[in-house]
């Protein structure tokens, strides 16, 4: 196996969402790095990771914080997104692989918690859509090897 360090090729752009409480979801679906098969044989494996924040309106923001070990209950289980952006992020793991990312929200539940800022907590479930684009094989298609 080969490891390849995942390089943005510019700055990643989040994907954003707006619930129905005006409150914004970024996320953004972050490549690390690749592990390469060295035998040709096409197991390559993608690290990932997800950065999720939230932008709530001052209005829904309290002073009240969730205390440590204590688990928040959900108040509402299926919000409604409305999605404002989600664009692919490309990154170089060298030797002319390219590999496209966004993250896709699927679900979304509000908390009766808050942050030590006064956010509330939501439950983001999210995915990341990802595609692998070879430049070698690319360049030997059009015979500019």
């Amino acid at each position: 196996m080969g490891y390849a360090l995942a390089t943005p090729i510019v700055p990643p752009i989040p994907s954003l969402y707006e619930l129905g409480d005006k409150t914004i979801l970024s996320v953004l679906a972050r490549i690390n790095h690749i592990l390469t098969s060295t035998t040709g044989s096409g197991n390559n494996t993608i690290n990932h990771s997800m950065d999720i924040r939230v932008f709530a309106p001052h209005r829904h923001k309290t002073r009240k914080t969730i205390r440590p070990n204590q688990q928040p209950n959900i108040i509402e289980p299926d919000i409604k997104c409305v999605r404002l952006r989600e664009e692919f992020n490309d990154y170089t793991a060298g030797d002319g692989i390219v590999v496209s990312a966004k993250a896709v929200v699927g679900q979304v539940a509000k908390t009766d918690a808050y942050d030590n800022t006064g956010e509330p907590v939501y439950i983001v479930n999210a995915l990341p859509a990802i595609k692998v684009v070879d430049k070698r094989l690319q360049s030997f298609a059009s015979g500019t090897v």
